[in-house]
């Protein structure tokens, strides 16, 4: 069930090959904002919570 997934998946993506790099980039660079964002809503409150 799996594999077929995967393979399905693989499918899909051969026909994308051009986008690909472009998707995997874009989800790589969504991911590092989404860590920083967390990061700095983290130091904010943190900080607050530190101050009062």
């Amino acid at each position: 069930e799996f594999n077929r997934f995967f393979e399905c998946w693989f499918a899909t993506t051969r026909k994308l090959r051009k986008y690909r790099k472009s998707i995997l980039i874009s989800f790589l660079v969504l991911q590092y904002f989404k860590v920083k964002v967390f990061e700095n809503l983290y130091m904010l409150y943190g900080c607050k919570d530190f101050m009062s």
